[in-house]
């Protein structure tokens, strides 16, 4: 039937938000005395919030505690300025996220959606105001680009700054 029923998520509590973080980081990491109470730490800067749980463990997965360590004072240095209905925490864990992010041209596309709307962007869209915006290196063709904006496109979803939206070929 191709039905689908949207819900809103609320906060996890402290030990749903663990257990998520931990499966997402892989689940050995509260193995190591010296990693996990950074691992809490961290979790709690994410205050329960799912998608920012997964971006977080997913961006650390496999790091050394240097990388964890670094993070978590990153998070906790963050200065958001004065956004409506945004936390401290949340925005420093998006924040995070986005600074991780690999290229230019994935930052500028990653902005780009949110410039266009909440969440309902299609990769024509994503397409035309990319080339118009000048935003991709060393295009030759339509087609090398549409094939950028994919990989771009592939590159958000798997660090979850990016959803996939119900309709096909839409973001």
């Amino acid at each position: 039937m191709d039905a689908e029923k949207c819900f809103r998520i609320q906060q996890l509590t402290e030990e749903e938000a663990w257990s998520l973080f931990n499966k997402t980081t892989g689940g050995s990491l509260e193995k190591n005395l010296e990693l996990h109470p950074i691992e809490m730490k961290i979790v709690e800067e994410c205050e329960g919030l799912p998608i920012v749980i997964v971006t977080i463990a997913k961006a650390l997965k496999g790091g050394r505690l240097a990388v964890w360590k670094n993070a978590f004072e990153e998070l906790r240095a963050s200065a958001p300025t004065n956004i409506k209905g945004v936390s401290r925490n949340v925005y420093s864990c998006l924040e995070w996220s986005y600074k991780r992010l690999i290229s230019v041209e994935v930052k500028s596309l990653f902005l780009l959606c949110g410039l266009l709307g909440d969440g309902d962007i299609s990769l024509d869209d994503l397409l035309k105001y990319g080339m118009g915006l000048d935003l991709f290196d060393n295009i030759d063709s339509l087609e090398q680009a549409r094939d950028t904006v994919v990989a771009l496109v592939k590159l958000l979803k798997a660090s979850s700054l990016l959803l996939d939206a119900l309709a096909d070929g839409r973001y």
